[in-house]
């Protein structure tokens, strides 16, 4: 069986591969935002019980603390910077992209490149609704969304492959 795939991948479609990929950012979001939360209650229950000590501790935090609050935010912004490298001159995913899955390997091709990977070549798979990530490495993948197949079928039919091919002792999900 052979199936065809054809199409871009949008800057949406992007960001939901970025989360994906890390799915650990949806933990971190919490966790930071619990310790925030904290840090913020605690500072209005100083300020509400008028405690001299608030203003010290401000004035010597605040310089100084812009750090920790930024490293502390990092799994709100990171996945949005990462987001910058859709519009790179390198990435493929901007242009439209095709090719052709079969029993051998899965080739893809667009205006710059021309790759043909055997099923061997993958080492693990991520999936969601509507986009798949391939793995060829630890953080080398190739993207895969629903809407670059032509019906529903193939892209059952697609991720069925991917299901058989890649096999269960490497898939490491």
């Amino acid at each position: 069986m052979q199936i065809n795939f054809a199409g871009k991948v949008s800057k949406n479609q992007f960001l939901k591969a970025l989360f994906l990929q890390n799915k650990q950012y949806h933990v971190y979001k919490w966790l930071v935002g619990i310790v925030l939360a904290l840090f913020a209650l605690s500072i209005l229950y100083l300020r509400i019980q008028g405690s001299p000590e608030l203003d010290k501790i401000l004035q010597y935090a605040f310089p100084g603390g812009l750090i920790p609050l930024v490293a502390m935010t990092f799994p709100w912004w990171s996945p949005y910077l990462q987001l910058s490298a859709y519009d790179q001159h390198g990435n493929i995913y901007r242009n439209d992209i095709f090719g052709l899955i079969d029993e051998n390997r899965i080739t893809i091709n667009g205006g710059n490149i021309k790759g043909d990977f055997p099923w061997t070549a993958f080492i693990k798979y991520k999936i969601s609704n509507d986009v798949l990530l391939l793995y060829q490495g630890k953080n080398n993948f190739n993207i895969f969304t629903k809407n670059m197949f032509s019906n529903q079928s193939d892209w059952e039919n697609f991720v069925s492959f991917i299901k058989t091919k890649v096999s269960i002792n490497q898939k490491r999900v």
